[in-house]
């Protein structure tokens, strides 16, 4: 029984928990000198304990018994823990959907939408709430987006509007999490007691519309350029306040969730225990809840929203990160972001391209490079939910997303420049000669995504390209 506990635990802490190294005390090791094998020494050791009492202690993990820790981590409902944008988890049915026809959440379900495309005049509603336009995107536009939609609201766009809409998101089973959609244009909306409002959406249509909390402005139209989106913000209202825009002859509406104050409560996804105390329960009992936690993981492929991001790449047998048994890989954050590299006129000699270099050549030039905002910055300072070690790529990092991946997630199927995390030289590692790169230290290497295959490239410093955050996890 202890070596099936045992087993089970390691598996448990590899699919839940890879991320993080967990230290694991077993009450008794029978391998007294760890040297993988039972024998004389160790039949030795054990009889230095003959005769006396002997009272096992409790398994912990990193110094909790192992009984709270399953108390505190094997929530049997799947909740999203500390992430913002899926309060109730992952786990559910994928549902991607052409909105040539509406689309309409079924009963006891959230539907969380994580990417939009939608064509060039081309709007999104909720229950008639616009919430995203095209009309200034002259070939459409896919975002990374988040919207939550529940049960039996519509998701539609324009119905005379022969351009393309399409959506990807996640129905997950809903019993604590309000979706809610307000247009504030014509109703201020005041949190209800006991609740938070957890916003992720904010709409505006000019630049003269300004959005407040009570009487501190949150957001102003003109930061868009008029462009009516705002995307992947992340606004907590308290329970007695009140949100609302200064114009009413102006589109402008949120989306977002109510939840209980106490939901988010040390992280734990609020209210999503197993329902009872595991103090007192025995062996086989934890053993069955492990395999239980086992059976609820969630496969994670490339193209899903996961850790923050879409998945790019899964590592594979010979990467010098791939772990047996265990997923890993890099995850991509990406809204359209267009930034200079930084570091203007400064030869950086951040050259390194190789895998695994981008966390490190990102840091120095964070630390480097004199400009307010810039590429590598961006990533730096990037926040997704709990996730904060994003990066900006080597050659060696992007290039492993596959062929096309880049233009048809983030492009539309066009093409597209995307900073990488090294400064041009010459020579260099991709023996490329780049004749107007004059001088050499206002320029640095781009990625170029055509459609058909990966183009290195040199830019100007201070040109504006696509930004595209790493992080592995």
């Amino acid at each position: 029984m202890r070596l099936l506990l045992s087993t089970a635990l390691a598996c448990l802490l590899s699919v839940s928990l890879s991320a993080q190294e967990q230290v694991i005390t077993y009450p008794y090791n029978p391998d007294a000198d760890s040297d993988s094998l039972i024998a004389v020494p160790d039949a030795l050791e054990f009889l230095t304990l003959y005769g006396n009492e002997f009272i096992p202690e409790p398994v912990t993990v990193d110094g909790v018994v192992i009984t709270e820790w399953l108390e505190n981590n094997s929530n049997s409902s799947g909740g999203g823990g500390c992430d913002y944008q899926f309060p109730e988890g992952l786990h559910g049915e994928v549902v991607l959907h052409d909105l040539v026809q509406s689309y309409t959440v079924p009963e006891g379900k959230n539907l969380y939408i994580y990417h939009l495309f939608n064509g060039p005049s081309q709007n999104i509603y909720i229950d008639d709430v616009i919430l995203s336009s095209g009309q200034f995107f002259s070939q459409g536009q896919n975002k990374v987006i988040s919207l939550v939609v529940s049960e039996n609201q519509v998701i539609s766009s324009e119905s005379d509007n022969p351009n393309n809409a399409t959506f990807v998101g996640v129905l997950i089973e809903s019993f604590e999490v309000s979706a809610i959609t307000i247009d504030i244009r014509l109703n201020s909306y005041t949190v209800p007691d006991g609740k938070k409002l957890y916003i992720n959406h904010l709409y505006n249509t000019t630049n003269s519309q300004d959005v407040y909390i009570d009487n501190f402005k949150i957001a102003q139209g003109d930061i868009n350029n008029g462009t009516g989106y705002t995307s992947n913000i992340r606004i907590i209202v308290n329970s007695g306040q009140t949100i609302f825009a200064s114009e009413i002859e102006y589109n402008s509406s949120f989306n977002g969730y109510l939840v209980d104050e106490d939901y988010f409560a040390d992280c734990g996804g609020g209210g999503g225990s197993s329902g009872g105390s595991v103090s007192s329960l025995d062996s086989l009992t934890i053993v069955n809840m492990i395999n239980d936690a086992l059976s609820n993981s969630v496969s994670i492929g490339v193209g899903d929203y996961y850790s923050g991001g879409i998945v790019g790449y899964i590592f594979q047998p010979g990467d010098a990160d791939y772990i047996l048994g265990e997923t890993h890989g890099y995850t991509l954050y990406f809204d359209d972001t267009d930034h200079d590299w930084g570091c203007m006129g400064i030869t950086t000699n951040v050259t390194d391209n190789t895998l695994g270099q981008g966390p490190i050549n990102t840091q120095t030039l964070s630390n480097l490079c004199p400009e307010i905002s810039f590429a590598a910055k961006w990533c730096d300072d990037l926040v997704i939910g709990p996730y904060d070690d994003w990066f900006l790529p080597t050659y060696g990092e992007a290039s492993l997303v596959g062929g096309t991946f880049y233009s048809n997630n983030f492009a539309n199927g066009g093409d597209i420049w995307i900073w990488l995390s090294e400064d041009y030289s010459n020579p260099n590692n991709y023996n490329y000669d780049c004749p107007f790169c004059n001088p050499i230290a206002d320029f640095a290497f781009v990625l170029r995504d055509q459609n058909n295959g990966f183009i290195i490239d040199a830019s100007p410093k201070n040109s504006d390209k696509k930004v595209v955050a790493f992080r592995k996890f």
